[in-house]
């Protein structure tokens, strides 16, 4: 009886006094989370680095005397071909190999025609054909290289010297079809394989205010250096030494293949190219390189993937340019870029600015680039609309003096930011967007370096941030419990370890209540 007694005072007694005690200490926890959630103002800290900081590219030797030497053997040649009035095999410096030089005529040059003239240094066979020469295409004439008459154009390159096609003034047209593709590559003819060393200088295709045309063609392996050796160029040329205005290079480049060469493909002071269709992939430095005065191009529908630095990037004085529908993915640096040039000097090259202008960048996908999705450095005029822009370091960047507009853009995921405009740009207008995901939706160097309205807030970490301060939107207290729990889990953690007792112990109150009533009303 006794210990019965015992059994029923210890009952009461944790009943009476314990009970609402412990529900009360027990919901400290979640409370303190409801607290924080509703006074929730982001993480503190940015992920680092705060800055894209790429891996420099290894530089070859002697590059630049090694262009040097290639472009003056060709102003050689091409004095070299006024006398000439047959295409003639020419001697080059040591260090090169021969060129074949061809001649001014109406009719087009085709590697049939040069295999028959000069089979020692053209070499056809099995669908293949080996130049063991370079190709010189003057002013009046036309190159026309067909996938229906070779599969397969092979460059000699190696220590002896390697042989390059390059037009100064002429045409020169590369074409395959669906159903016979042409592929062009480097050679090593000892390697049986494409040339890997670009210490002596690589195989290069070139165009100097002439005219290059595309489709259907593979190049790979090619070029070395930067601009007009670095693969596949097209470059304008002044009218003459007296004159320094320029004829631009132009072409059409549509459903080609750039791969591993050292840029994918490089114009200057070109002009209102079409570029459809094509794929930039695996190129040691850019995939698609417009340079100076790279004017008026239409860029659609191409794709660039796993290049040593940008997907594609407009630079230096580059107006009114449309790049459309095109896809830039896992490239180790920005997807695309539009770019005024270099600010600061290095040991390779002088600081040359010139603002890229009026140019449109819409209806792109952009993902899992180690920079920027979009990359926006000076200019006025430039239009970001209707992009995709995921999981890359920084949705959108604009700096140095930009002027812009970011307008209906989708932008998820990404590390740092969504937008992030630094106190260096000016007038930027970010309008209509839909954020979600990343570590801050906008970052603004300054108050007033942009117009932020009408946009779309999903998940983020901080949803803005001016100067490196957390500014607040318009959020439910909701919305706030959500993000603290999303940046927060070990919170969440705790918030289920104890919140399973408190719920438990809610619903067994009232049953708990209900018998201690009974219990007083009985004595």
């Amino acid at each position: 009886m006794l210990v019965v007694s015992s059994r029923r005072a210890v009952r009461a007694h944790v009943s009476r006094r314990r009970l609402f005690a412990g529900i009360a200490a027990t919901g400290v926890v979640p409370a303190a989370l409801i607290v924080l959630a509703l006074t929730f103002t982001g993480s503190p800290q940015a992920p680092k680095p705060e800055n894209y900081s790429p891996i420099p590219l290894p530089k070859t030797v002697g590059a630049a005397e090694l262009r040097e030497r290639e472009l003056d053997w060709s102003l050689d040649v091409k004095r070299s071909v006024a006398d000439l009035t047959t295409p003639q095999v020419l001697v080059g410096p040591a260090g090169t190999l021969p060129t074949v030089a061809l001649t001014p005529r109406p009719e087009p040059y085709t590697l049939t025609e040069l295999g028959d003239r000069f089979p020692s240094v053209v070499r056809r066979g099995g669908g293949t054909t080996t130049l063991a020469a370079g190709v010189f295409v003057p002013a009046g004439a036309t190159l026309d290289v067909a996938g229906e008459r070779q599969s397969e154009v092979r460059l000699s390159s190696d220590d002896r010297g390697f042989a390059s096609i390059i037009s100064r003034g002429g045409t020169v047209r590369l074409n395959g079809t669906d159903d016979q593709p042409l592929r062009l590559l480097s050679w090593n003819e000892a390697a049986g394989a494409p040339d890997a060393n670009l210490d002596d200088g690589r195989s290069f295709v070139l165009t100097i205010g002439g005219r290059m045309d595309l489709s259907g063609v593979t190049t790979e392996r090619l070029g070395f250096g930067t601009g007009t050796t670095s693969g596949v160029a097209w470059r304008g040329k002044p009218v003459s030494s007296q004159n320094a205005e320029v004829v631009p290079a132009q072409g059409s480049v549509t459903d080609s293949v750039f791969r591993e060469n050292w840029f994918g493909a490089y114009t200057f002071e070109a002009v209102g190219m079409n570029w459809t269709g094509n794929e930039f992939v695996d190129n040691s430095a850019y995939g698609f390189d417009p340079h100076d005065a790279s004017n008026d191009f239409i860029v659609e529908e191409n794709v660039a993937h796993g290049n040593g630095r940008h997907g594609f990037i407009f630079s230096r004085g580059c107006l009114r340019n449309v790049l459309r529908g095109n896809t830039s993915y896992g490239n180790a640096g920005h997807g695309f870029m539009i770019d005024d040039g270099r600010s600061v000097a290095t040991a390779n090259a002088e600081a040359s600015v010139l603002t890229s202008d009026y140019n449109v960048i819409e209806d792109n996908v952009a993902y899992g680039n180690d920079g920027a999705g979009v990359l926006i450095e000076g200019g006025v005029g430039n239009l970001v609309s209707g992009n995709t822009l995921q999981d890359n370091y920084v949705g959108i960047r604009v700096k140095d003096g930009a002027q812009a507009r970011i307008e209906d853009n989708v932008v998820l995921d990404n590390l740092l930011y969504g937008v992030h405009v630094l106190d260096s740009a000016r007038d930027v207008a970010i309008v209509g967007n839909e954020f979600d995901g990343s570590w801050g939706s906008i970052g603004l160097g300054r108050q007033d370096v942009a117009q932020v309205s009408a946009n779309a807030y999903g998940q983020y970490s901080v949803p803005l941030t001016v100067s490196g301060y957390s500014r607040e939107l318009n959020m439910s207290p909701l919305q706030k419990v959500q993000l603290t729990l999303r940046w927060n889990p070990v919170l969440l953690l705790w918030a289920v370890v104890l919140g399973i007792p408190l719920v438990l112990l809610l619903v067994k109150a009232p049953a708990h209540t209900a018998g201690w009533v009974r219990r007083r009303a009985h004595r």
